[in-house]
């Protein structure tokens, strides 16, 4: 999409009796975001006398609907009341908004202004799946929203308010530390077991000399008696 401004631009120049005009053109691409945003066309010349002409312009960009049901807080008993709000955005913004229940026609006591669905004195008849759907000439868009309705005694488990993926961070850091732990103390045991036996081998060997040595001491000895005798 591309926003082109000429007629905002405009500059007189006269030349020897002669009148020019002179345009500037400017091709922007947009996304819905920038719809309103405002846009400055600013003219100097020598010619021009008083302050500088300046022209304003805001941007009108057209785009499909978003649609968001706003669902309650809390949990929902019979008896209670509901009440939904559908949120659009669009431009042009949507001005007809449909409510509509899946497989089910709305329930009689079902009121809807606008983009407000509510229901008062709600049971488990009125349990399923409720719809919101805005349309435009650029687009259509819809959100839902499931009515479970639970017994005024239920007993109904509420989930933490620790989001999951922090408990999964923390039992993985948790995992990975045991782990570390683990590594580092069979590496400093096996290291300590290495080292004992490289001594006690040390030993042997020192002890195997001493025999040795003793033992040609006796081979001597009795070499030196043989030659005696």
């Amino acid at each position: 999409m591309s926003c082109c401004v000429t007629t905002d631009c405009v500059v007189l120049q006269q030349d020897h009796g002669k009148v020019f005009s002179v345009s500037s053109t400017i091709r922007i691409p947009v996304e819905r975001k920038d719809n309103g945003a405002a846009l400055s066309c600013e003219a100097d010349h020598p010619a021009l006398e008083g302050p500088k002409r300046i022209r304003h312009y805001r941007l009108d960009v057209y785009f499909a609907p978003t649609v968001r049901i706003i669902p309650p807080t809390g949990i929902l008993r019979e008896g209670d009341s509901l009440s939904l709000t559908c949120s659009v955005t669009g431009n042009p913004l949507p001005v007809n908004i449909q409510w509509s229940k899946i497989n089910e026609t709305l329930p009689e006591r079902a009121e809807i202004s606008g983009p407000t669905f509510q229901i008062s004195r709600l049971s488990q008849s009125h349990n399923g799946t409720y719809l919101c759907q805005a349309q435009n000439d650029y687009g259509r868009a819809t959100d839902h929203y499931t009515l479970l309705v639970y017994d005024p005694g239920a007993v109904v488990e509420t989930h933490s308010a620790v989001p999951y993926a922090v408990i999964g961070g923390v039992l993985a850091l948790l995992v990975f530390t045991i782990i570390c732990v683990l590594i580092v103390t069979i590496w400093c045991s096996v290291r300590q077991k290495g080292s004992y036996l490289t001594h006690e081998a040390s030993g042997l060997d020192e002890h195997g000399e001493v025999q040795e040595a003793f033992l040609n001491g006796n081979d001597a000895s009795q070499g030196k008696k043989e030659y005696l005798l």
